[in-house]
Protein backbone atom coordinates (compact mmCIF):
# COMPACT_ATOMS: atom_id res chain seq x y z
CA UNK A 1 0.00 0.00 0.00
CA UNK A 2 1.25 3.48 -0.81
CA UNK A 3 2.51 5.60 2.07
CA UNK A 4 0.03 8.46 1.60
CA UNK A 5 -2.92 6.08 1.33
CA UNK A 6 -1.89 4.25 4.50
CA UNK A 7 -1.34 7.48 6.43
CA UNK A 8 -4.69 8.85 5.24
CA UNK A 9 -6.47 5.67 6.40
CA UNK A 10 -4.76 5.86 9.80
CA UNK A 11 -5.75 9.53 10.25
CA UNK A 12 -9.33 8.82 9.15
CA UNK A 13 -9.52 5.91 11.60
CA UNK A 14 -8.32 8.13 14.46
CA UNK A 15 -10.83 10.85 13.54
CA UNK A 16 -13.63 8.25 13.56
CA UNK A 17 -12.63 7.36 17.12
CA UNK A 18 -13.16 10.99 18.08
CA UNK A 19 -9.61 12.32 18.05
CA UNK A 20 -9.51 15.92 16.85
CA UNK A 21 -7.22 16.99 13.99
CA UNK A 22 -5.32 19.37 16.29
CA UNK A 23 -4.51 16.43 18.58
CA UNK A 24 -2.67 14.65 15.73
CA UNK A 25 0.73 15.44 14.31
CA UNK A 26 1.88 13.76 11.11
CA UNK A 27 5.66 13.78 10.83
CA UNK A 28 7.72 13.87 7.66
CA UNK A 29 8.18 10.56 5.91
CA UNK A 30 11.38 8.62 6.60
CA UNK A 31 12.70 6.67 3.62
CA UNK A 32 15.45 4.10 4.00
CA UNK A 33 17.05 1.79 1.49
CA UNK A 34 16.83 -1.93 2.29
CA UNK A 35 19.65 -4.37 1.52
CA UNK A 36 20.25 -8.10 1.55
CA UNK A 37 23.62 -9.83 1.74
CA UNK A 38 24.40 -12.12 -1.19
CA UNK A 39 27.11 -14.71 -0.60
CA UNK A 40 29.09 -16.17 -3.47
CA UNK A 41 31.58 -19.02 -3.58
CA UNK A 42 33.83 -19.26 -6.66
CA UNK A 43 36.66 -21.64 -7.36
CA UNK A 44 39.55 -20.02 -9.18
CA UNK A 45 40.49 -21.78 -12.45
CA UNK A 46 43.27 -24.32 -11.98
CA UNK A 47 42.80 -24.53 -8.18
CA UNK A 48 40.58 -26.26 -5.70
CA UNK A 49 40.55 -23.23 -3.36
CA UNK A 50 37.12 -21.71 -2.88
CA UNK A 51 36.93 -17.92 -2.88
CA UNK A 52 34.15 -16.61 -0.62
CA UNK A 53 32.67 -13.16 -1.15
CA UNK A 54 29.73 -11.20 0.12
CA UNK A 55 28.06 -8.15 -1.31
CA UNK A 56 25.12 -6.05 -0.28
CA UNK A 57 22.40 -5.77 -2.90
CA UNK A 58 19.63 -3.19 -2.73
CA UNK A 59 16.20 -4.79 -2.43
CA UNK A 60 14.21 -1.55 -2.49
CA UNK A 61 13.11 1.21 -0.20
CA UNK A 62 11.00 1.38 2.94
CA UNK A 63 8.90 4.44 3.69
CA UNK A 64 7.47 5.15 7.12
CA UNK A 65 5.42 8.00 8.48
CA UNK A 66 4.61 8.57 12.15
CA UNK A 67 1.31 9.98 13.36
CA UNK A 68 1.58 11.15 16.99
CA UNK A 69 -1.30 11.96 19.30
CA UNK A 70 -1.40 14.39 22.20
CA UNK A 71 -4.56 14.73 24.25
CA UNK A 72 -5.82 15.04 27.80
CA UNK A 73 -8.49 12.42 26.99
CA UNK A 74 -6.55 9.44 28.38
CA UNK A 75 -9.20 6.74 27.77
CA UNK A 76 -9.55 7.80 24.13
CA UNK A 77 -5.78 7.70 23.53
CA UNK A 78 -5.54 4.28 25.21
CA UNK A 79 -8.38 3.01 23.00
CA UNK A 80 -6.68 4.37 19.87
CA UNK A 81 -3.41 2.71 20.91
CA UNK A 82 -5.16 -0.65 21.23
CA UNK A 83 -7.44 -0.47 18.19
CA UNK A 84 -5.25 1.13 15.52
CA UNK A 85 -3.86 -2.29 14.66
CA UNK A 86 -7.26 -3.23 13.18
CA UNK A 87 -6.01 -1.34 10.12
CA UNK A 88 -3.81 -4.37 9.42
CA UNK A 89 -6.97 -6.08 8.14
CA UNK A 90 -7.24 -3.30 5.52
CA UNK A 91 -3.67 -3.82 4.38
CA UNK A 92 -2.27 -0.83 6.26
CA UNK A 93 1.00 -1.68 8.00
CA UNK A 94 0.87 0.00 11.42
CA UNK A 95 2.71 -0.28 14.67
CA UNK A 96 1.42 1.05 17.94
CA UNK A 97 3.27 1.91 21.10
CA UNK A 98 2.04 2.22 24.65
CA UNK A 99 0.95 5.77 25.44
CA UNK A 100 3.34 8.06 27.30
CA UNK A 101 1.78 9.88 30.25
CA UNK A 102 3.12 13.34 31.12
CA UNK A 103 2.25 15.35 34.20
CA UNK A 104 1.51 18.78 32.75
CA UNK A 105 0.56 20.82 35.83
CA UNK A 106 3.83 20.70 37.74
CA UNK A 107 4.17 24.49 37.73
CA UNK A 108 0.84 24.83 39.55
CA UNK A 109 1.68 22.10 42.03
CA UNK A 110 5.31 23.05 42.73
CA UNK A 111 4.63 25.94 45.15
CA UNK A 112 2.16 23.89 47.17
CA UNK A 113 4.57 20.95 47.32
CA UNK A 114 7.49 23.15 48.40
CA UNK A 115 5.38 24.71 51.17
CA UNK A 116 4.43 21.22 52.42
CA UNK A 117 8.04 20.04 52.19
CA UNK A 118 9.24 23.06 54.19
CA UNK A 119 6.57 22.43 56.84
CA UNK A 120 7.65 18.76 56.98
CA UNK A 121 11.32 19.77 57.29
CA UNK A 122 10.55 22.00 60.28
CA UNK A 123 8.50 19.21 61.91
CA UNK A 124 11.35 16.75 61.47
CA UNK A 125 13.84 19.23 62.93
CA UNK A 126 11.55 19.79 65.94
CA UNK A 127 11.25 16.02 66.50
CA UNK A 128 15.02 15.55 66.36
CA UNK A 129 15.68 18.40 68.79
CA UNK A 130 12.88 17.34 71.15
CA UNK A 131 14.51 13.90 71.35
CA UNK A 132 17.87 15.56 72.10
CA UNK A 133 16.66 17.45 75.14
CA UNK A 134 15.91 21.07 76.06
CA UNK A 135 16.44 22.63 72.66
CA UNK A 136 14.06 24.05 70.12
CA UNK A 137 14.12 25.04 66.48
CA UNK A 138 14.98 28.66 65.85
CA UNK A 139 14.59 30.73 62.72
CA UNK A 140 15.22 29.40 59.23
CA UNK A 141 18.79 30.23 58.14
CA UNK A 142 18.98 28.66 54.70
CA UNK A 143 16.71 26.77 52.31
CA UNK A 144 16.86 25.60 48.73
CA UNK A 145 14.83 23.38 46.51
CA UNK A 146 16.18 19.98 45.61
CA UNK A 147 15.08 17.78 42.76
CA UNK A 148 11.56 16.77 41.86
CA UNK A 149 10.87 13.12 41.10
CA UNK A 150 7.78 12.13 39.13
CA UNK A 151 7.52 8.37 39.65
CA UNK A 152 5.08 5.63 38.82
CA UNK A 153 2.66 5.22 41.75
CA UNK A 154 4.18 3.35 44.69
CA UNK A 155 7.69 3.62 43.25
CA UNK A 156 10.51 4.92 45.40
CA UNK A 157 12.96 5.69 42.60
CA UNK A 158 15.14 8.75 42.94
CA UNK A 159 17.74 10.36 40.74
CA UNK A 160 20.22 13.20 41.11
CA UNK A 161 18.67 14.76 38.01
CA UNK A 162 15.07 13.94 38.97
CA UNK A 163 12.74 11.37 37.44
CA UNK A 164 9.96 11.94 34.96
CA UNK A 165 8.09 8.66 34.56
CA UNK A 166 5.97 8.52 31.40
CA UNK A 167 5.08 4.81 31.51
CA UNK A 168 2.20 4.98 33.97
CA UNK A 169 -0.89 7.13 34.36
CA UNK A 170 -0.90 7.06 38.18
CA UNK A 171 2.05 9.02 39.59
CA UNK A 172 3.69 9.96 42.86
CA UNK A 173 5.50 13.30 42.87
CA UNK A 174 8.25 13.79 45.41
CA UNK A 175 10.08 17.04 46.06
CA UNK A 176 12.99 17.65 48.37
CA UNK A 177 14.08 20.82 50.11
CA UNK A 178 17.22 21.44 52.10
CA UNK A 179 16.58 23.56 55.20
CA UNK A 180 18.89 24.79 57.96
CA UNK A 181 17.54 26.21 61.21
CA UNK A 182 19.11 27.91 64.19
CA UNK A 183 18.98 25.90 67.41
CA UNK A 184 17.70 27.71 70.51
Amino acid sequence: MALKSGTDKAVAFLKELGIEAEEMQTQSAAITEEFETVKEVKVLPGTNVPLHSEKRVSTGFRAMQVVSLSSADIPLIEKASREITTLLEQGVFVTSHSPSYYYTRLGELKLEMLAEAAKDARGRAENILRSAGNTSVGKLVYADMGIININAANSTGTSNEGNNDTSSFEKDIITIIHAEYQVN
